[in-house]
C-alpha cells in the first residue's frame, strides 16, 4: 500500500523522467506478496472456523456422552439440554 500512494504523489515526477515502468513492476511486486498473505490470512480464517464451528461442539459433547456413561448417571432432559 505504501508503493502505491508513494507512486500516486509523486506521479507527476514519474511521468516526467519516464519512470512508469519501473515503478509498475514495483506496485506488481507488492501486489504479489500481499495476495500471497491474504491467502494465508483465508486459509487460516477457514482453519479457525472449521475447529470453531465443527470440531469444538462435538468434541465436547463426546466428553459430556462419556463422562455420563462413565459415571453411571441416568441422562434426564435436564441434564441433556444443560449439557448442550
Amino acid at each position: 500500500m505504501n508503493k502505491t500512494t508513494e507512486a500516486l504523489d509523486n506521479i507527476l515526477l514519474i511521468k516526467f523522467n519516464s519512470w512508469i515502468d519501473r515503478f509498475i513492476d514495483i506496485i506488481n511486486e507488492a501486489r504479489v506478496v500481499e495476495e500471497k498473505w491474504l491467502w494465508v490470512r483465508y486459509w487460516f480464517s477457514l482453519l479457525n472456523n472449521f475447529v470453531y464451528y465443527t470440531v469444538y461442539p462435538i468434541l465436547i459433547l463426546s466428553i459430556y456422552s462419556v463422562s455420563v456413561i462413565l459415571l453411571e448417571k441416568d441422562l434426564t432432559i435436564g441434564e441433556a439440554v444443560a449439557g448442550l
